[in-house]
């Protein structure tokens, strides 16, 4: 089978035989999870994503070949039973997310969140992938897992979406904004995501936690990462914490809503799925909106910056802010421009200290993707940026 866009060979092998047989007595298929195999995604550098499939066993294919050469005229049950196994294999596609080998940071790759969100979106207007199994033990496969539906589609990473026409890429921004829109909307208590995150302020627990992770791998790259400097982050974190800002709506957040984060239709300007979760909770929906909007302030990095020229069907930040704003029609939220300079320079703090943890894995060797080293050269650009939300001000 060619391996379909975004998937390359495996690179952080795992245990398939073990696999096959843990979900051979957990999750019954007709292709019984024979001959299993797998590919890895190239773009899951926090939490190793890999692709599965069964191959159709030899033996089954040969006995297929043997009972039609030998009897083309006889009752053909015993054909059509080997047929439906050996058809159902390469047919039959998933999704298996684990957290990577080695020493983890606290509160990182929280597949377990992942896998809970995306069950309780089910039936939402919020398009996931279907759940179909969490696996806690951790003897088969060295650590947690879980295995979802594969949504066959397209993953695009540059936000300008440049093979794009103008009218799909006005259509797929649309979609982008409705989703979010209707994300936050969702009541936590409803669809049993009350205890999904902690409450207060987002902004200040991620002042928190990403001040943490990014001090705990700051010595490693002042000791390797060419031109970096621990001096901006820290004027960066002390502004933010010194500013006093108000969450005026507590609701289900995504944590890392982009377009990459997105499967697209193969051949219609449409979201099919919302993936990687790991980072969603429960708190303010402007974070996900200041990260959504990351292309028309960071400088170009991971998401793809427009660096003040925006392809041609695609909105302007003013009016991506608009649009969300309608669609979102919460009586008493607004954003101030004030504030809204205030989650530009978080983004910027969030964003720098997660591409420095990437940087990281990768160069201690426990990143899933070839791409993760190459994330270090985005950190000073993007810190600087920030610095400049903390003295400019920004008009909607």
């Amino acid at each position: 089978m060619s391996l379909p866009n975004g998937f390359i060979p495996v690179r952080q092998p795992i245990d398939l035989p073990r696999l096959s047989q843990y979900l051979n007595a957990h999750l019954p298929t007709p292709h019984r999870w024979e001959n299993l195999q797998a590919a890895q995604a190239n773009n899951g550098m926090s939490n190793p994503t890999y692709l599965l499939w069964s191959e159709p066993p030899s033996y089954l294919t040969k006995a297929l070949e043997l009972e039609s050469a030998a009897a083309p005229h006889a009752p053909d049950y015993l054909a059509k039973a080997v047929r439906s196994r050996v058809d159902a294999a390469p047919k039959s596609k998933y999704v298996l997310r684990k957290k990577p080998p080695g020493e983890l940071l606290k509160g990182a790759h929280q597949v377990e969140r992942e896998y809970r969100v995306m069950l309780s979106l089910q039936q939402t207007r919020v398009p996931v992938p279907a759940m179909l199994a969490y696996c806690h033990d951790t003897s088969v496969l060295g650590t947690e897992w879980y295995l979802m539906g594969y949504v066959q589609g397209r993953v695009i990473d540059d936000s300008s979406l440049p093979n794009e026409s103008a009218a799909n890429r006005r259509a797929i921004w649309g979609d982008l904004t409705r989703i979010l829109a209707e994300l936050h909307k969702l009541n936590p208590d409803e669809i049993g995501l009350r205890n999904h995150g902690k409450p207060g302020s987002m902004a200040a627990r991620q002042i928190k936690t990403w001040s943490r992770n990014w001090a705990a791998v700051s010595q490693l790259a002042t000791e390797q990462l060419k031109g970096y400097s621990a001096g901006p982050m820290k004027r960066l974190i002390q502004w933010l914490t010194a500013q006093a800002l108000e969450q005026q709506h507590t609701c289900v957040v995504h944590g890392d809503f982009r377009l990459g984060n997105c499967i697209l239709h193969p051949t219609e300007p449409r979201v099919l799925a919302v993936i990687d979760w790991e980072l969603s909770s429960i708190g303010d929906p402007f974070i996900d909106l200041a990260y959504l909007s990351s292309p028309w302030h960071l400088p170009s990095s991971n998401v793809g910056g427009f660096e003040g020229t925006v392809p041609a069907g695609i909105p302007s930040e003013k009016d991506l802010v608009a649009s969300y704003m309608t669609k979102l029609a919460l009586v008493g939220v607004e954003l101030t421009s004030r504030d809204w300079n205030y989650y530009k320079a978080l983004n910027c703090f969030r964003t720098a200290a997660i591409l420095i943890g990437v940087w990281a894995r990768g160069i201690s060797g426990n990143a899933g993707s070839t791409e993760a080293i190459a994330k270090g050269g985005f950190y000073g650009p993007i810190v600087e940026r920030g610095l400049s939300f903390t003295k400019l001000p920004n008009k909607l």
